[in-house]
């Protein structure tokens, strides 16, 4: 089965504009060419045939920002929270702090995400 090329979505854009440039572990990643330029934060993430990887790092200025993963397939879900919290809206999972992790395995096929205010760097694999 070939991945979803667009598992990530952005759910209120205009709460975490851009406030650094992309910088991150996936920074040797370039800009899909299907995606018009967006203000929101930096991000880049990658579809395989059996991984979803996203990574994400700025600072979140004004909101809780929450991002909606949707692979075709549900996946077992590594989340690591570098800097900053994180919501992971699983059942079971409390607020992941700064530094820690955590392992989700969604029989869902979205996973949802709010990134709360300050640094965030967060890495997200799924293995489908």
């Amino acid at each position: 089965m070939m991945p979803s090329l667009d598992f990530v979505h952005f759910v209120n854009t205009g709460a975490g504009l851009r406030t650094h440039a992309y910088n991150g572990y996936l920074s040797f990643l370039t800009t899909p060419a299907h995606h018009a330029p967006d203000p929101s934060i930096a991000h880049r993430y990658v579809a395989h045939d059996r991984l979803y990887v996203l990574e994400l790092k700025d600072e979140i200025q004004r909101e809780i920002f929450h991002i909606q993963l949707k692979p075709q397939s549900p996946c077992l879900w590594v989340v690591i929270a570098l800097i900053g919290d994180c919501t992971v809206h699983a059942e079971g999972t409390p607020v992941l702090a700064s530094g820690n992790s955590a392992y989700i395995a969604s029989t869902d096929q979205q996973l949802t995400l709010s990134l709360h205010r300050g640094k965030n760097w967060l890495f997200v694999v799924g293995f489908p």
